[in-house]
């Protein structure tokens, strides 16, 4: 990892780390709309102001500034009205890479798994099928495993997941495309994993459990072996590219597009804490 980082960007760090060493946190308090301290140093750390930390308020500062329809505008050198400093993206790069823990679902059960793909590139649907490959060595009992999706699978599956009955669910949703496909699943049992590389993983999760809630479904966790080390990711993505000559071009745009991320997480999990509020009243 990059070692030129300031004490601040340690004790960011620290705290970030001490913040999601067991359980992580919601990414929003139901109760009170604020969202986590996690994202709000990560928002101090690129310079990002909300009005407030209320989801609302973070929402609607991340549309405007992060948000980006097309996945990869900066790794193909694009810009935005989102500025970060090398600095800051070091910084930012940092928080999110400390989380990256090793996961695994909580319980072993048979259950259906399903896989994230968005508009993935073909890295990271290798990542996933990685992942997966390890969960059923771990002899986790799969079911039957749902790509969730844009687009059919690009390649074969390897010989070793070819035993495990799959599909592809492909989302009409061009934003909020998980969800688009989670009412299309026709899943084999009540029990469910998510596989997903991170930062993916985690909030993927927390998607499915809502969506799962009432339903009589119990959503275990998920299972991720994730890169703690963001230059390898920069390289593995593509970033070290012709658009980006320097590290300091590649660690900004490839921190930006954790910020699209961001934001499209931030605005599914405002869309839930919305519909909760009606539900209550």
């Amino acid at each position: 990892m990059t070692k030129n980082i300031n004490n601040l960007s340690i004790g960011l760090l620290l705290v970030s780390i001490s913040l999601f060493a067991a359980e992580q946190t919601p990414i929003v308090d139901p109760q009170t709309g604020i969202v986590n301290e996690y994202m709000q140093l990560q928002l101090k750390t690129v310079g990002l102001l909300p009005q407030s930390y209320h989801i609302k308020d973070v929402d609607a500062l991340l549309q405007e500034r992060c948000f980006q329809r097309n996945y990869d505008l900066f790794r193909d050198g694009g810009t935005s009205n989102f500025d970060i400093t090398p600095k800051q993206a070091v910084q930012s790069l940092e928080l999110e890479y400390a989380q990256h823990k090793d996961t695994l679902p909580k319980e072993k059960v048979e259950a259906d798994v399903i896989i994230p793909m968005g508009v993935t590139t073909d890295v990271a649907l290798k990542k996933r099928i990685l992942i997966l490959s390890k969960l059923k060595a771990l002899k986790y009992p799969l079911a039957k495993i749902h790509f969730c999706g844009k687009k059919e699978l690009s390649e074969p599956l390897p010989q070793e997941i070819e035993s495990v009955p799959w599909d592809v669910v492909i989302s009409d949703e061009e934003m909020d495309i998980l969800e688009g496909c989670l009412h299309k699943l026709k899943l084999q049992t009540n029990y469910l994993y998510v596989v997903a590389d991170e930062p993916l993983g985690r909030k993927m999760s927390e998607v499915v459990k809502v969506w799962s809630e009432g339903k009589g479904i119990n959503t275990l966790g998920y299972a991720s072996f994730p890169e703690t080390d963001y230059q390898n990711d920069i390289q593995a993505y593509g970033y070290n590219n012709e658009h980006l000559p320097t590290k300091e071009e590649q660690a900004v745009a490839f921190c930006k597009s954790s910020w699209n991320f961001h934001a499209r997480s931030i605005h599914t999990a405002f869309v839930h804490w919305q519909k909760n509020q009606k539900d209550k009243s």
